[in-house]
């Protein structure tokens, strides 16, 4: 049994595995028993464990998971070799162990293979072919037999496996630790069981699944027209008002705290989201107060549910008021609790002006923390476009502790003069080239949108201008170049050029400015914040 070969591997494996593969470690030891009896340099012994010692058992390691002892007994020769100077002197000590010595060369070490690693890792490569290439012989043989109604990932290993299966199974734990979905549509991605937040550590959602969204894809996450999240629908799942997490005494009593469940201010209303926000008198008595009582009680008469409602709530009211709507809930909270814990109750007036108060403060506070952009002193030479052309300056700008990219457009006619601008921000921080990338999407966007045909578009990221010319598709950045590169197609007099950081200082400012707004802004006349800067531009 196991003695047959097809193209130099065992056709059949039986019980004595180490015995099977003993040709692979005579090669080794043959190779290291010639090379021990020259004298050679580290940088020689490195180059030939590296490439000829380490290469012999890896066409064998993408098909078979070697046994760990076989592995151990290769790398003690190859760490022998290592510290050894020729077959007269001896082993030589040996400084450190093959763990270490294995490590990459930043941590310590040498940059060796550990075998067992690297055999799971070339393994992965299989499994990973079964997910990205479902067409292949070998991706349907295995499939009808290990996995016919489902995917490698979610396979088990079955009865009586072969035992290349057996092999290929065991990496799963690294393609499942390596693996993360590249967001496209989102319609083959579930929000709760895949892999596909930008978090290295955890691509997965921990946070529980809300009732009737069991099944939710990320494709539902976004707006299909604009292809950009679906904030509004975020903000309902995922925050805690509108999940039931807040610390009602009825989510106390479902979640076992022994506790009353009617309300701390009348004690006769169950105490749920519904009545302590809307139902509850002291809670009408502050949207009385707050004045947006008349804009709200017509969708909360008619509402089927505290979450529906209030995101209802969010999507219809103006900017202003869905403030005022924030600070009035924080408000009838802070009142539920004064109550609850002090037995104090502040009069409706009074909690609400105090309340829209420490909103005030906290808004003070973060222009105080976070102070406008200073102009440059010395700014670089811009030029205005050619007659026929519009000129659109872009930039964005990552803020790190606000888990934010801002971005900054300016257009400008032959003299010089701004036409538009607009300044924005994007949820989640990203490398810098792919956020300048999402910003050069964003302007392509809002400049066919604004029927402008014959536009010149400078950013200051030599790298995106030139992968643009080139196919990338790899992760986000290399979509969202896609998607560039199809709206400069359908748009032959739209240009995108790289121009130096100097020279971008308009648009660049403007792209630090826009943490200071609440959404996306669009400028009919010169922000105060780049004032200056054009001015300089077009003396």
């Amino acid at each position: 049994m196991g003695t047959g070969k097809y193209l130099i591997l065992p056709s059949m494996i039986g019980r004595k595995k180490k015995a099977i593969f003993n040709n692979i470690k005579d090669r080794i030891w043959r190779k290291i028993n010639h090379w021990s009896g020259k004298h050679l340099s580290k940088a020689g012994r490195e180059i030939l464990l590296k490439f000829v010692a380490q290469a012999i058992p890896s066409y064998c390691m993408s098909t078979f998971l070697l046994p760990t002892t076989f592995n151990d007994e290769i790398q003690r020769m190859m760490n022998s070799f290592w510290w050894g100077s020729n077959r007269n002197v001896g082993h030589g000590i040996h400084w450190l162990n093959w763990e270490k010595v294995s490590m990459r060369k930043e941590h310590g070490g040498m940059g060796f293979h550990h075998l067992h690693s690297f055999n799971l890792a070339m393994l992965g490569k299989q499994g990973w072919k079964f997910l990205t290439n479902q067409d292949a012989i070998l991706t349907r043989i295995f499939k009808a037999k290990y996995f016919p109604r489902g995917d490698f990932l979610g396979a088990q290993l079955g009865h009586n496996p072969s035992y290349v299966w057996r092999s290929i199974h065991a990496s799963h734990v690294v393609v499942k630790g390596g693996l993360r979905w590249c967001i496209g549509n989102g319609q083959d991605i579930h929000v709760w069981r895949d892999p596909w937040l930008r978090i290295s550590a955890n691509p997965y959602v921990t946070t529980p699944s809300p009732p009737g969204h069991e099944n939710l894809l990320v494709s539902h996450l976004i707006n299909t027209d604009s292809g950009t999240w679906n904030h509004e629908l975020l903000s309902l799942l995922f925050s805690q008002i509108l999940r039931d997490c807040l610390p009602s005494r009825y989510q106390l009593q479902q979640r076992g705290v022994p506790c009353i469940i009617l309300s701390a201010h009348c004690n006769t209303g169950l105490e749920n989201g519904w009545y302590l926000f809307f139902d509850c008198a002291e809670a009408q008595a502050i949207w009385n107060a707050s004045g947006i009582w008349t804009l709200i009680s017509h969708a909360i008469n008619n509402g089927n549910g505290f979450k529906e409602t209030l995101s209802h709530l969010l999507n219809s009211l103006s900017h202003e008021n869905i403030v005022k709507m924030v600070v009035s809930l924080w408000c009838i909270w802070r009142r539920r609790n004064d109550k609850t814990w002090s037995n104090t109750t502040i009069p409706p007036h009074l909690a609400i002006s105090q309340a829209m108060q420490k909103f005030e403060e906290w808004q003070h506070a973060r222009t105080k923390e976070h102070p406008p952009p200073t102009q440059s002193s010395s700014p670089g030479s811009w030029t205005c476009p050619q007659v026929g052309f519009i000129k659109g300056n872009v930039d964005a700008a990552i803020f790190k502790e606000d888990n934010k990219v801002g971005f900054g457009i300016c257009l400008h006619d032959a003299t010089g003069s701004l036409i538009k601008a607009k300044s924005g921000w994007f949820y989640g921080v990203s490398p810098s080239h792919e956020a300048e990338a999402t910003t050069l999407l964003e302007s392509i966007w809002w400049v066919c949108d604004q029927g402008y045909t014959h536009v010149i578009l400078e950013l200051d990221s030599k790298q995106v201008v030139e992968d643009i010319l080139n196919s990338i598709y790899y992760l986000e950045y290399g979509h969202t170049l896609h998607r560039c590169r199809s709206l400069l197609n359908s748009h032959p007099n739209l240009l995108v050029r790289f121009i130096w950081r100097q020279e971008n200082h308009v648009a660049h400012s403007l792209a630090r400015a826009s943490r200071y707004y609440a959404s996306s802004h669009v400028f009919y006349f010169i922000p105060t914040c780049i004032a200056p800067l054009i001015l300089n531009d077009i003396s």
